[in-house]
């Protein structure tokens, strides 16, 4: 029979999500240098969605399609 794990809630999910952040952030530099050409790719990506996202250029007050 399984044992179910309790999920925090609250202040205290918050401070869990901050753990596995930084326990994922720590694990994945480790490698991040061999991948810096696709991280700029992403990085690149993301910044274009989030200006689209957020009108940072002019919003033309809809329809917001993203």
């Amino acid at each position: 029979m399984k044992t179910r794990v309790t999920i925090p809630s609250g202040l205290d999910h918050l401070k869990m999500l901050a753990h596995l952040e930084s326990i994922t952030y720590r694990e994945s530099s480790k490698n991040l240098a061999e991948f810096e050409t696709d991280l700029r790719m992403i990085g690149a990506a993301m910044s274009a969605l989030y200006q689209a996202a957020t009108c940072y250029r002019k919003c033309y007050a809809g329809p917001h399609v993203l």
